[in-house]
């Protein structure tokens, strides 16, 4: 919760978290909605914190980084039955 110290008026938020692992960098945000554009909103916010962290300029490493694994409901089904 938020309380406005002009006003005293309590007003309940959100807290967005981005972290990147390996190094440990971190964004955080209070949004005050829960709905889509909140949340596309704290991801471009997060993205371009980090993009002032790295380099503009792809170095190899960044090139060497896998593509984004997308895993559905069924992926994971097949998974715990692969698993026992």
């Amino acid at each position: 919760m938020v309380v406005s110290p002009e006003t005293g008026q309590v007003q309940e938020a959100s807290i967005f978290v981005a972290v990147l692992g390996a190094s440990n960098y971190t964004y955080a945000e209070a949004t005050w909605k829960r709905d889509l554009a909140a949340w596309i909103g704290s991801h471009v916010r997060a993205l371009e914190f980090f993009g002032r962290v790295f380099p503009t300029d792809p170095s190899p490493t960044l090139l060497l980084l896998p593509a984004p694994v997308i895993i559905d409901a069924n992926t994971i089904a097949r998974i715990r039955i692969a698993s026992g």
